[in-house]
């Protein structure tokens, strides 16, 4: 029974020890500017995030309307790894949800990502919406 008790307060204090140097890597990132890499719904910040890092740009959709967000086509400094719909958490009819890209920061430099809400197959009218984020890729943080 005492083993048990020591193991357990061993896990305790390893478990602890993790938990105090992940919040000493993300205050050492919000010290240089760079907010932890997540999720981003708001277009007015500025997405600051280190070479190779992923972010994710999350904006509301309703497909049953019919429309959806496309994502830059060509881009500079980042890569996107991914799209999905999330659909509604709301059981009501036309409800709507959300769509997430997923990317990934490639090289230093800075770029507008311009996302545009549309019809897929309305060639020739301009989308309904737009949302330009900010993306500024710095180099890879080194520790001293």
């Amino acid at each position: 029974m005492k083993t048990a008790i020591l193991v357990f307060f061993c896990f305790l204090i390893c478990l602890s020890s993790a938990y105090s140097a992940d919040k000493d890597t993300v205050r050492e990132l919000q010290g240089t500017g760079l907010p932890a890499a997540g999720e981003l719904t708001d277009p007015q910040q500025v997405i600051r995030v280190g070479s190779g890092e992923k972010f994710v740009i999350i904006l509301d959709s309703n497909a049953t309307t019919g429309y959806s967000w496309r994502a830059p086509e060509r881009t500079s400094f980042v890569s996107l790894n991914s799209h999905r719909y999330e659909a509604p958490q709301s059981s009501m009819p036309g409800a709507g949800g959300r769509e997430h890209f997923e990317f990934t920061a490639q090289s230093a430099g800075k770029e507008s990502l311009i996302f545009q809400y549309s019809r897929p197959w309305e060639k020739d009218i301009p989308p309904a919406k737009t949302a330009t984020f900010t993306v500024e890729v710095i180099s890879k943080i080194k520790k001293k």
